[in-house]
């Protein structure tokens, strides 16, 4: 029995060759989507997700808050809350802290590589961690003891992708010595480990070094007693296996009163503590915090997830449409079938068993659209996923199951239609659709178009808001800046040597030296109050340190006073410039003069006094995600305290200018590679994941489209066929191709007009929530409705016009013999 109902299948597929197909490729489209965006899920789901202990490992989140009641939540903490947490509150197991330094993106490594070359490369995403640190996260080692990897002052933990980068096999790499240098000053340590960096997790380390190398030893050794300032370090914790995250933080408020009440006191402001567990780290996005790798929200999982779904549902609905509009022409075998002793359930199975080979084949050919756009997919997220991934037996098996599920779902309903037909009727030829089933395929093509509007209108929508984020001023010119990283205590103290160098070149505007830029992330800041008030009135500034040709470099417009100059002895020890937005954080109103105005810091006691000597326009430091807050520049005459150097240029052929650099750079310093970057590329990163939401649903939304106009020119095709004898007779009456392409036509066209109607509220609603996440955003104009609107009015008539047209303009004696 089961292998007649397979030929039965079989030949069923093979004479409805156009609805076969209709049917197979909708479904293979839209699980090979699916599949994919899954993928990428359980993808961003797998951080963290190596460590055996990850349960029991928290990181300690803090709220700053100020006397007016402001409050920022963030992931760092001063240095000496690590070890006294985990002497006061037995809870905690063990602690560690990480150090990013701000100043040092890049580290230069000098060695020796496998074949005996002297070889000289920066490497980035390096960080300095407590000796204690592999004893909180337990990552796998492939050469040395996590145990006593960190012991050693000068040791040295490399990843196996950057040992096996510098010494071919990973193994080697164990014991090599490897000069380092960063501002933290110049160090030869030894490879004491090599640590396996396959798995995703919230760190993404290259290698970590001891923190008991440059500065920062001997600055956590004076900072030992600092709980309030200095927030510089991400404090992790492991608890005991019984301890609980919530019995922890009851004790957190009693900890800050005993330990850091009178320091948070003398500094003005207040600290919340919370912990955030492991597995949340990657997903709090929400935090405005140095996270080490990009994080996401949980609700964009929820979209994706949503657009997966969606995908799958629009090709279930294909079949499903095709699937009952066709019961006229499956009627007279279920008539006889029924006569023939066939059972209700028997003629279920059947309808359901060729709905699942249906979806089988859909299957086959999903798993293979998967691997060929693989590498087109990980270009669009940004992603990894590798062919072996998608061949996982546990991944296949859990994707075909949902296949099978899907076709469970999708030929349930005309399974059960079909077999509810009566045989007399059925064969005495009295079997129509009934209005039912005509209802609930009108219903499922709007659903289809809901879904395809809303994306579309979503599209519109980001494509205009990264359009915005692209062209909106951002009050500096952030075009043709050329950003040189100073890492090493050498091309510090030389940066006047090249400055000077570029300045004879008729190609240059201006060259400046800078602690940070627009583009990268700005650690400093500090709190001014004016004459008269005290550290508890204090607004919070960031801070950048700069030479007095950086703000004329930048192109930043000058409203009040001056800029920086060297005329002027005083700028270095007392001068400050500050924006708008520090103006009226001090209380003053818009444009009104504050040059000359004194203003204050106060640091335990001891109070600092500056004078503001100019006033510039609003500019964005940071992304158009955030409000412009606070800024004030304060002017640094000695070059060792520049991290960069920006180079603004006015020529066109900016590969030719950075040949010329190179060479200046070579001939300067010798012994440094040269590396650059583009600021506009710089600042342009703030907006990569909104790029990658953007085309994800560019594509995906186009998909969409593709798939429910093969479902609607299926049913264009099927109602053609239906209504042949009556298109024959109608021209034969006089009708001409316009009358007959709009009868056919208008009740689909009524149905995505009302599909339009509905989507466009709920598309409103989820752009604008979407939109909530940027300070700066652009309006959701009455005009992106009606362009929605027409594009899919325009793809739909496309879709019914070529079957429409195709009907109509047959010859109408064949037409009426059709039949």
């Amino acid at each position: 029995m089961l292998f007649n109902y397979i030929i039965v299948a079989w030949r069923n597929l093979r004479r409805n060759k156009l609805f076969s197909a209709i049917n197979i490729m909708g479904l293979a489209i839209g699980l090979a989507c699916c599949m994919a965006l899954v993928l990428y899920i359980f993808n961003e789901l797998s951080y963290d997700k190596q460590f055996k202990k990850g349960d029991q490992i928290y990181l300690l989140g803090t709220d700053f808050i100020r006397t007016s009641g402001d409050k920022e939540s963030g992931v760092s903490s001063s240095a000496p809350f690590a070890y006294a947490m985990k002497s006061e509150l037995p809870a905690i197991a063990q602690s560690t802290r990480l150090f990013r330094d701000p100043a040092s993106d890049k580290i230069l490594f000098r060695y020796t590589n496998q074949n005996n070359v002297q070889q000289s490369v920066f490497q980035q995403r390096g960080f300095y961690v407590d000796s204690t640190f592999f004893d909180v996260f337990d990552y796998k080692f492939i050469a040395g003891n996590p145990q006593n990897a960190l012991q050693n002052p000068q040791g040295l933990v490399l990843s196996a992708t950057l040992a096996k980068n510098l010494y071919s096999n990973p193994v080697n790499a164990l014991g090599k010595v490897i000069e380092v240098e960063s501002n933290m000053g110049k160090y030869s340590l030894t490879v004491t480990g090599v640590f396996d960096d396959s798995q995703l997790n919230h760190i993404g380390a290259n290698f970590f070094m001891p923190m008991t190398m440059g500065w920062i030893a001997e600055f956590v050794r004076s900072n030992q007693v600092e709980f309030a300032a200095n927030n510089m370090f991400m404090t992790y914790f492991r608890l005991h296996e019984n301890a609980t995250r919530e019995s922890l933080e009851k004790l957190l408020p009693g900890f800050i009163e005993k330990y850091a009440r009178k320091d948070l006191t003398v500094i003005g402001f207040d600290k919340r503590l919370f912990l955030i567990p492991l597995k949340e780290i990657h997903f709090s996005a929400d935090i405005k915090s140095n996270i080490l790798t990009p994080t996401i929200t949980k609700k964009y999982l929820y979209i994706l997830g949503s657009i997966a779904a969606f995908l799958l549902v629009i090709g279930c609905i294909n079949f499903m449409n095709l699937a009952t509009a066709r019961s006229a022409k499956r009627a007279a075998e279920v008539g006889v079938r029924k006569s023939m002793g066939a059972t209700k359930g028997a003629l279920i199975k059947q309808f359901i068993g060729e709905s699942m080979m249906i979806t089988f084949i859909a299957f086959g050919i999903a798993v293979v659209l998967l691997i060929c756009v693989l590498p087109l997919f990980n270009n669009l997220t940004g992603k990894q996923i590798s062919v072996l991934q998608v061949l996982d037996w546990k991944i296949l098996v859990s994707f075909l199951l949902l296949s099978l599920l899907t076709g469970v779902l999708a030929g349930s309903y005309p399974a059960f239609y079909l077999s509810m037909f009566k045989p007399v009727e059925v064969l005495k030829g009295k079997v129509v659709n009934n209005y039912s089933a005509i209802f609930l395929r009108k219903g499922l093509v709007v659903f289809q178009f809901i879904i395809t509007i809303c994306l579309i209108l979503a599209a519109l929508v980001i494509q205009m808001q990264m359009k915005y984020l692209q062209e909106a001023p951002l009050g500096f010119n952030k075009d043709q800046q050329i950003i040189l990283p100073l890492q090493t205590e050498y091309t510090r103290s030389h940066i006047n040597v090249i400055k000077e160098a570029l300045r004879n070149n008729s190609q240059v505007e201006q060259v400046a030296g800078t602690q940070f830029y627009p583009g990268v992330t700005n650690f400093g800041d500090f709190a001014l109050f004016n004459e008269g008030q005290t550290v508890k009135d204090a607004k919070k500034f960031s801070r950048n340190w700069v030479d007095e040709n950086f703000l004329e470099g930048l192109g930043v417009k000058l409203l009040q006073g001056r800029l920086f100059s060297t005329q002027y002895k005083t700028d270095s020890l007392t001068s400050l410039v500050i924006n708008e937005a520090g103006v009226r954080a001090l209380g003053y109103k818009q444009g009104e003069n504050v040059i000359g105005k004194k203003v204050y810091a106060e640091w335990h006691g001891e109070r600092e006094q500056m004078e503001i000597v100019g006033v510039v326009k609003d500019f964005h430091f940071t992304s158009l995600h955030e409000k412009i807050e606070p800024f004030s520049f304060r002017f640094e005459p000695n070059s060792d305290g520049y991290n960069y150097c920006l180079i603004h240029v006015n020529t066109t052929d900016i590969q030719g200018f950075l040949r010329t650099l190179e060479s200046t750079w070579n001939r300067i310093y010798p012994m440094e590679p040269f590396t650059y970057s583009m600021l506009s590329d710089d600042f342009n990163r703030y907006y990569s994941a909104d790029q990658r939401t953007a085309s994800i649903v560019n594509v995906f939304g186009t998909i969409a489209i593709v798939i429910s106009c093969l479902g609607l020119f299926g049913l264009v095709a099927f109602s053609t066929q239906q209504r042949t004898k009556e298109i024959g007779i109608r021209k034969v009456l006089g009708a001409s191709v316009t009358q007959i392409v709009t009868l056919l036509s208008r009740d689909f066209l009524k149905l995505v007009v009302l599909a339009i109607v509905i989507a466009c509220p709920l598309a409103y609603w989820a752009m604008n929530t979407w939109l909530n996440d940027f300070a700066y955003k652009i309006k959701i104009e009455w005009w992106m409705y009606v362009v929605t609107a027409v594009v899919a009015l325009l793809v739909a008539g496309l879709t019914l016009s070529y079957q429409s047209i195709k009907a109509a303009l047959l010859n109408p004696v064949k037409s009426i013999k059709a039949e």
